[in-house]
Parts: C-alpha cells; sequence; structure tokens
C-alpha cells in the first residue's frame, strides 16, 4: 500500500490528450449502443438493474477506504434495518447516504457540469446531510486531531486546499 503522502502526480495522467480520435470513436461507439440497449431493456429492469449496480458500486468503493460493509447489511440498511453494533451502523449508515446521493446524481439531466465547484460541493452536501454529526468527524491517528466536516464546503485546514485543481 502506498503512502497518502505520495504525489497525485504519480497517477497522471488523468485525462487523455486532446484530439485523440480514436478514444472519441470508442466513446460515440459506447454511446449509440447504450441507446439502443436502453431502448430494448424494459423501464423496471433497468430501474433493478440500477439499484443492484448502486450497492455494488457502494460496496466497492466502501471496501477501497477500507469500510468493510457487507452487501446483506447495505440492504438492510436501505430498508432502515440498522445494525446495534454502534461501527456497524455507521457503515450502514454511510453506505445508505452513497446510494441516496448516487441515484439523486442518477436523476440528473446529462448536461449537468459535473466536474464543477458547485455541483461538488452539492454532491458533498447531500452526503453529509444525510449522515449522523458522529460520522462528520475526521480523525487521524490515535487522536491527535479532529476537525468536523461542513456539508458543502471545502476540507481546508487539513493541510491542502484542493479546489483548486476544479
Amino acid at each position: 500500500m502506498r503512502s497518502p503522502t505520495e504525489p497525485v502526480t504519480l497517477m497522471e495522467p488523468m485525462l487523455p490528450s486532446e484530439g485523440s480520435q480514436l478514444l472519441e470513436d470508442l466513446a460515440a461507439d459506447l454511446i449509440a449502443r447504450n441507446s439502443t440497449l436502453n431502448a430494448q431493456v424494459p423501464k423496471t429492469v433497468a430501474a433493478r438493474i440500477g439499484d443492484l449496480v448502486r450497492a455494488i458500486n457502494c460496496y466497492d468503493s466502501n471496501l477501497i477506504e477500507g469500510h468493510h460493509t457487507h452487501l446483506r447489511d447495505i440492504n438492510r440498511a436501505l430498508v432502515n434495518d440498522f445494525s446495534t453494533q454502534p461501527e456497524k451502523r455507521f457503515l450502514q449508515l454511510e453506505a445508505k447516504a452513497h446510494i441516496e446521493v448516487q441515484e439523486l446524481i442518477d436523476k440528473q439531466e446529462e448536461a449537468v457540469k459535473v466536474v464543477s465547484g458547485d455541483y461538488l460541493r452539492w454532491i458533498h452536501g447531500e452526503f453529509c446531510n444525510r449522515l449522523p454529526e458522529e460520522l462528520l468527524r475526521l480523525k487521524r491517528g490515535m487522536g491527535h486531531w479532529a476537525l468536523g466536516a461542513t456539508p458543502a464546503h471545502w476540507a481546508l485546514g487539513i493541510g491542502k486546499n484542493y479546489s483548486k485543481l476544479l
């Protein structure tokens, strides 16, 4: 596992180079095939597939962050059946918030500028407003510091302002 202090440039290039005709052609083909598939799949089936993909995406992204939330616990959270164990309950609340916000995102118009600061603040606000206060506290090893996350605001004071990347 790499150190969280390694520069983000190790992951570059994050954006494809401009004028990549092959990539543009592949994207256009994917969009066309998606439209064809969408026309053939009944809306109820598409909605159910969307629910399943959101749950799997939630599970995967939580696992990447080191939050081991089982799919059965995610599904229970979606029907407000929460664990009595505080840690598991927190993970369920986080998962439920994640999926609810993803549903809001999925209902957005296609023309939304998803890389704008306003859009990212909206997502952050929607997510944080669904969490209990104790889940909005950011902690770092052995309790050396704790910060409260403010919905729809950049995380300043942890040492870096990432808003300049937008």
